[in-house]
Formats: C-alpha cells, structure tokens, sequence
C-alpha cells in the first residue's frame, strides 16, 4: 500500500509519497485555507501514485475538531 504524507507546518507543507524520494512543499503561513491546500497537495502529488493519505498537523484536535492554530 502507497502512502501519501501531508505535513502542514507553520511555514511550509510538505508531501512525501512512499517510493518517491524528493519531498515536495509550498508556503503555508496564516492565510492558507483547507481548499487551498487540497488544491496545491493534488497538484503536487499529480504524478504520484498512492493508497492513502496521512496527515500531521501541529495542534490540538479534539473529537476531530481542530481546537485552535498552532
């Protein structure tokens, strides 16, 4: 099984796919939405192949609610 990693960070989000050996980013910072980020991770992620995604986000998350920014 392939996986697509998404790490949001405070300044860039980077994408690693299994098998793949570079990482690929762009900026995040404040102003970046949800729609925004799916848009650039599926155009990054374009050539890649995978299963499943897993996703890292540096805050609190409580009852899959995102409590506030980090």
């Amino acid at each position: 099984m392939k996986v697509l990693v998404i790490d949001v960070g405070g300044n860039n989000v980077k994408i690693l796919a299994t098998g793949e050996e570079e990482k690929r980013k762009f900026s995040s910072g404040t102003a970046l939405s949800a729609e925004s980020m799916a848009e650039q991770v599926n155009a990054l992620a374009a050539d890649w192949q995978y299963d499943l995604i897993s996703l890292g986000y540096p805050g609190p998350v409580v009852d899959g609610k995102i409590i506030f920014e980090p």
